[in-house]
């Protein structure tokens, strides 16, 4: 068993479909993890449901993601490489919808720059032929790279990798500054130097791969992406995107495919966990004395956020929440509580939102603030924002719960 698979798994040794039929068994035991052993189009077992809350509890503590946040680890190339040559069509990617394509949904892309350096990221990749993929690039740090290669009308050198070790996923899922690079954060968060192999493209990639997508993103051409359900459970438009040329596939012995079912809890949990840190982090730095931060499952671990602080001024909470807008620019509607409030239970927070809030003095309305892209209801990337103010404002003993 590979390191990072020390989880409980349950094997599903039953034939089944890549089209709608694993997605739609997983979709319903979101909350366990499958390793689907019998593929009617593919010799290679799929892994899904693995990062989701219980598993990532094991990978790793709280107190260690808080702490390695900002650490950097050491990368290592060797020569030696444990990878062979297959063929796309090989793989057993998944069709999720009918009337859809199939999407590769697990792919970490990683690219080099000359001046930002490395950059790995998730991106969602819809197959059109063996050869040829559409990508989803927002407007991040790919999207960067890929502009300077336009400007220059060359293409972009990629790989696409896809892989079980928490580390490098958990990385791959946090937004760095451009001149960070997210392999040397995985590093850190395995606490030992990551190992690296040189394809023929020039592209450095994690040994830990189970498999490796070597291609090209040309700087001009554009196909419709879509249609696709993201993290909201409802159905994304259709967009012009780049396209990636495949050159060679390559795949451990014995690899597992993995992949993420969209809007499962394991897409909500690789999204939104990092957004958790990287806002702890942010309120630490801005001298908030935080307790703990969520996004909620019901805000789909993306628009709404919970935070819990220490009060020590009046004004904490407002400096709370101005800090985790800024710093998670989709946060839709965010409720700041004392640290008497359990921020994961959410009849905890109505309790507080009901008997510490009065909305004309603790509600503040944002109009006209940019949304998240992955809201249906924002109205030309705009929406209005909410913070409310659950914290105690006077007479603390009058507001706190009676334990009998």
């Amino acid at each position: 068993m590979r390191k990072g698979l020390n989880v409980n798994t349950i094997k599903i040794e039953k034939e089944c479909s890549v089209k709608y039929e694993i997605a739609r068994i997983a979709k319903h035991n979101e909350t366990k993890t499958l390793l689907f052993k019998n593929i009617r189009e593919s010799e290679i077992p799929l892994l899904t449901n693995y990062f989701i809350p219980k598993n990532v509890e094991k990978f790793f503590s709280k107190e260690c993601l808080i702490k390695t946040f900002e650490k950097r680890g050491k990368l290592k190339i060797i020569n030696e490489s444990p990878f062979a040559e297959i063929s796309l069509k090989d793989l057993p990617i998944l069709t999720f919808w009918h009337n859809t394509k199939p999407y590769i949904t697990s792919g970490i892309v990683i690219a080099e720059d000359e001046e930002f350096g490395i950059n790995a990221s998730f991106h969602r990749l819809m197959v059109i032929n063996e050869k040829k993929l559409a990508i989803r690039i927002t407007e991040r740090d790919l999207h960067k790279y890929y502009q300077k290669t336009q400007e220059r009308n060359k293409a972009l050198n990629i790989a696409i990798i896809i892989t079980l070790n928490p580390c490098i996923l958990l990385a791959a899922a946090t937004s760095l500054k451009i001149d960070e690079n997210e392999l040397e954060y995985a590093a850190a968060l395995q606490n030992k130097p990551l190992k690296l192999i040189e394809l023929e493209n020039g592209v450095s990639v994690p040994v830990d791969s189970e498999i490796i997508i070597e291609g090209y993103i040309p700087p001009k051409e554009r196909v419709p992406e879509g249609p696709f359900v993201d993290i909201t459970g409802t159905w994304d438009i259709i967009r012009e995107q780049p396209v990636v040329y495949v050159d060679k596939v390559y795949c451990k012995e014995n690899a597992i495919y993995y992949t993420i079912i969209p809007s499962s809890l394991e897409h909500k949990c690789l999204m939104g966990m990092p957004k958790e840190i990287e806002i702890f982090n942010a309120l630490k730095n801005a001298g908030v004395d935080v307790k703990d931060v969520y996004l909620t499952e019901g805000g789909c671990k993306w628009l709404h956020c919970v935070v819990a602080i220490r009060k020590h001024k009046k004004d904490d909470a407002k400096v709370a929440a101005e800090v985790a807008l800024k710093t998670h620019r989709s946060i839709k509607h965010i409720v700041i509580v004392d640290d008497d409030i359990n921020v994961r239970d959410m009849q905890d927070v109505e309790w507080t939102i009901a008997t510490r809030v009065q909305a004309d003095k603790d509600v503040t309305l944002l109009k006209n603030q940019v949304g998240s892209s992955l809201d249906p209801s924002a109205k030309q990337g705009k929406t209005c924002k909410v913070i409310i103010d659950a914290t105690i404002k006077d007479k603390e003993e009058n507001f706190r719960k009676v334990f009998v």
